[in-house]
């Protein structure tokens, strides 16, 4: 409770009820009634007798009758739940837990007892484990098993990696109008020469010239010339996702000698 002035705020919190003490817990197995015993013993119940006085105390005795030939006719178990078992560690799961333990605990005591017979049999008699193993093989020392060599994957130069890297990231600045990419969006280059042979692919940007910083003129020209060789060999670059231009861009890359020599067009 806390007051602000003449103002009141109650505010109520629902705490779980902490289970510090263990309880006990009845399952009962239904499968396994004796029906005809419990049927011989309602049809002999003195009912008149049982059921008197006002309403409630005749629910009171009928419920505690029913519920003693309940625990009479059907067999039932009782188990000890833990304060640190959670909600979903029932009674199937405290039996299997039991069995279990009861099934590790001689091999926890006495883990190599099965071996250890002839084993120690085979050393008396031959003078080391070794002879043992041979005498099961029949003399003959076990192949070793030969595994096949998987070949070696060349790995891509750091070059090859920085390209592709480029050309995925210009293709979501370029492509994809990736806001943060804002800056690395470049004009379409119009084609205006006419004396050589130049790339004229419609998704070409011009190749800028300078740049206020020096990190940023070397990126954004090579870059440039990159993905203008790019979308000349590889088209529908605008209708590609991510994963697809990193893939066309890396089998491009391939087919490119490294060092790669850019020419300014």
């Amino acid at each position: 409770m806390g007051s602000s002035d003449h103002h009141t705020v109650l505010t109520q919190l629902e705490v779980g009820v902490a289970r510090d003490e263990a309880t006990t817990r009845t399952i009962w197995l239904w499968n396994k009634t004796d029906w005809a015993s419990l049927r011989r013993d309602l049809h002999y119940t003195p009912w008149a007798t049982l059921l008197q006085g006002g309403a409630e105390s005749e629910a009171l005795a009928l419920t505690s009758h029913l519920l003693a030939l309940q625990r009479r006719h059907v067999p039932h178990r009782e188990y000890t739940t833990r304060p640190t078992d959670q909600p979903w560690f029932g009674y199937r799961c405290r039996v299997a837990a039991r069995g279990k333990v009861r099934y590790l605990t001689p091999l926890q005591e006495e883990p190599d007892s099965a071996r250890q017979e002839p084993a120690q049999g085979g050393m008396q008699e031959d003078g080391g484990n070794q002879q043992v193993g041979l005498k099961k093989v029949g003399g003959k020392p076990a192949p070793e098993t030969v595994w096949p060599r998987q070949p070696e994957r060349p790995l891509d130069s750091l070059e090859h990696r920085r390209d592709v890297a480029a050309v995925v990231v210009f293709h979501k600045a370029q492509v994809q109008n990736v806001p943060h990419l804002a800056g690395l969006r470049h004009p379409l280059r119009v084609s205006t020469r006419s004396t050589r042979t130049v790339f004229s692919g419609g998704d070409a940007v011009e190749v800028p010239r300078s740049h206020g910083c020096q990190h940023q003129r070397n990126f954004t020209g090579r870059v440039s010339r990159i993905w203008n060789l790019f979308t000349a060999v590889v088209p529908h670059v605008q209708e590609m996702n991510t994963d697809s231009i990193k893939l066309m861009a890396h089998k491009w890359r391939q087919t490119l000698p490294t060092p790669l020599t850019l020419i300014v067009t």
